[in-house]
């Protein structure tokens, strides 16, 4: 004979634990996804296999540092300067010598987390190989804050000085290009806007958030 608990206090809990499964499988459904369309993109967007071998390795690595960050959590959510800092140092780019992080405390759910680590890694790389980065002198302000308005947005600034100053338009293609121009606007819902200034990049991204009242939004403002 099988004794089961029918208390309130235990089918509470059983709901929650369902509730937990499914939001974690939904949540793994999503990063296979995402890990697929890199995949695919980086191949497409590779001239070479030495090439192919060196851009996905960091991009996988960037999808994998997100994961690290939520810790099989994803209910909690995940701060941006976390996100961000994560991913700048992985580049071995420190806080302090070339980069300068501001902005208040947000939290965000990990969907969100994953494509702005990925949009990090990209303007990274980019600053390295064309950018800021790419001379001493070379600085990047990243700022962010949060647009009360409907739908409530964080607004993340990446802004370069110093460094090499590009002539022409920037380009819009390959991987990084379409993720920031195409991808997140596609699946995200959100703004971003880039433009090549004197000494490097300049890029918006504004990305929408849960509402107040979501679980995620509700944890971040009790930090």
């Amino acid at each position: 004979m099988i004794l089961r608990d029918a208390s309130p206090a235990s089918a509470r809990t059983t709901d929650r634990d369902r509730a937990g499964v499914s939001e974690l499988r939904r949540q793994i459904r999503n990063t296979l996804g995402v890990t697929r369309a890199v995949v695919r993109r980086s191949i497409q967007t590779s001239d070479t296999l030495e090439e192919l071998a060196l851009h996905l390795d960091g991009r996988l690595d960037a999808i994998a540092r997100v994961q690290s960050i939520f810790g099989g959590e994803p209910a909690v959510g995940a701060d941006v300067s976390l996100v961000v800092a994560e991913e700048l140092l992985a580049n071995r780019i420190r806080e302090g010598e070339q980069v300068t992080l501001t902005g208040p405390d947000v939290r965000l759910p990990q969907r969100l987390g994953e494509r702005l680590g990925l949009a990090i890694h990209e303007l990274a790389i980019n600053a390295f190989e064309h950018g800021a980065l790419a001379l001493p002198a070379g600085r990047i302000a990243i700022s962010w804050q949060v647009d009360e308005a409907t739908p409530r947005r964080l607004v993340l600034t990446w802004k370069e000085s110093g460094g090499l100053t590009l002539v022409g338009a920037p380009q819009r293609t390959g991987f990084g290009a379409e993720l920031l121009l195409k991808t997140l606007p596609y699946e995200l819902k959100a703004e971003v806007a880039w433009e090549v200034e004197p000494g490097g990049l300049r890029c918006v991204i504004a990305l929408p958030l849960p509402p107040r009242d979501a679980p995620q939004a509700r944890s971040a403002s009790a930090t």
